[in-house]
């Protein structure tokens, strides 16, 4: 039976989120068995210390929904049970430390236009077998692919318009993606996903997830396996709907990072106009926005912004303090986003606000970024990116992690020479 991928459950925040899942929850996830009192579920655990599993275990599993009270409006009563919810069935089922176990020693991420040049002129039968014989081969050579949410997102885009001119490649795209990440072990096509940008940033900088995120991630999964299970017949209504649904949601967000760019771009080109009467001036200037004091103030928008989004006030001292470990953790997303406003800021002639050029797909490009970094692993397997974008391979380089990205033709040719 085709998924329900119910439409009231568009993103109230950001529906390309992905569900985080700490190795404590899941550890939590395979002990729960039906209906437990806290201390059984500790006991079976193995847990001694009731503050820490209170608070590493038991609150992260309920505020991302894999878990649910029996008795929800006496949160403190004596009798007070937890049992998995469907998600938290679903998660545990085709969990990632399953997904991962074996011999894995690298895992790969494909952004959105390679999946769709890996499958160009291909049918969602052809799509299919190809990606079936690139598993194959990324077996030997202790490769596991997982699906990025925002390239789900974006493929999912396409299909709310069979017009579209780009329907049929991203259908086989989606088909591409599915095959390519799904959970062997699971029939209807579970896809094994990293963590989006956003959410991965939520839960570094501040331990914590937006509203509805595994909602959100699991529905964007669902419509995908929908996708690969049924193509090119897609006609179930409600995944109609939700193609329909998180477009709009895209193109939301689309439309309010050219509002945010814009803004910005008129703010520096203004500061350009007073300050840089004289040569000397325009070359400090030009030093300013590649150097690492406009790195700080990109990161300080994120970290603001994300702060924005769970609700909480920093203080400026907080804020800088986040905003230091950011660069750290995630700095070629900063180094794209420096490269883009600078480049942007010395074209006069760029206007965000032009519908004639569409510039949105950047901030597509900027979220995908925090994929790659020098010392991103899943469970001891190196992450690898896998794009033909020229501009997120210089920012990886300026990032001093050149290895962890991949030109597609290369990464296939890697792939096969081991077989």
């Amino acid at each position: 039976v085709a998924p329900e991928v119910a439409p009231e459950v568009a993103p109230e925040v950001a529906p390309e989120v992905a569900p985080v899942v700490t190795p404590e929850v899941r550890k939590l996830l395979q002990h729960l068995e039906s209906d437990m009192l806290r201390r059984d579920l500790q006991t079976a655990m193995d847990l001694r210390d009731d503050e820490h599993f209170r608070k590493a275990y038991l609150l992260p599993a309920l505020e991302v929904g894999l878990i649910e009270m029996t008795i929800p409006d006496k949160p403190k009563s004596s009798k007070q049970r937890y049992r998995l919810t469907s998600l938290g069935e679903r998660i545990r089922s085709t969990s990632l430390e399953g997904s991962l176990s074996g011999n894995v020693e690298r895992v790969v991420i494909f952004d959105t236009n390679a999946y769709r040049n890996l499958v160009g002129g291909c049918s969602p039968e052809q799509s299919r077998e190809k990606v079936r014989r690139l598993a194959d081969a990324e077996i030997r050579v202790k490769t596991k692919a997982l699906a990025n949410p925002f390239v789900i997102w974006e493929l999912v885009t396409h299909l709310a318009d069979t017009s579209d001119p780009h329907y049929d490649n991203c259908m086989n795209a989606l088909v591409a993606l599915v095959e390519h990440s799904r959970d062997p072990n699971d029939p209807e096509g579970g896809v094994c996903r990293v963590a989006d940008g956003e959410t991965e940033l939520c839960r570094q900088l501040f331990r914590k997830l937006p509203l509805n995120a595994a909602k959100n991630s699991a529905n964007l999964s669902q419509l995908a396996s929908y996708v690969w299970k049924y193509a090119p017949e897609l006609s179930l209504p409600n995944a109609q709907t939700n193609f329909i649904v998180f477009g709009k949601a895209m193109e939301a967000r689309e439309v309010e990072w050219l509002m945010h760019m814009q803004v910005l771009l008129d703010t520096l080109r203004e500061r350009i106009t007073k300050a840089t009467a004289s040569k000397a001036d325009k070359r400090k200037f030009q030093e300013f926005l590649s150097g690492p004091d406009f790195v700080r103030i990109c990161a300080r928008g994120k970290v603001e912004n994300i702060a924005s989004l769970l609700g909480l006030q920093l203080s400026p001292q907080e804020t800088d303090a986040k905003a230091r470990e950011l660069e750290c953790i995630f700095p070629t997303s900063l180094q794209l986003e420096q490269r883009i406003v600078s480049n942007w800021v010395n074209a006069p002639q760029m206007d965000l606000r032009n519908p004639k050029r569409n510039r949105a797909n950047f901030v597509w490009d900027a979220a995908l970024c925090f994929c790659i970094g020098e010392n991103h692993t899943i469970t001891n397997a190196a992450m690898l990116f896998v794009t033909n974008d020229k501009a997120i391979l210089q920012a990886a380089e300026d990032a001093g992690c050149p290895d962890r990205v991949m030109l597609l033709d290369d990464y296939l040719r890697d792939a096969y020479s081991h077989g």
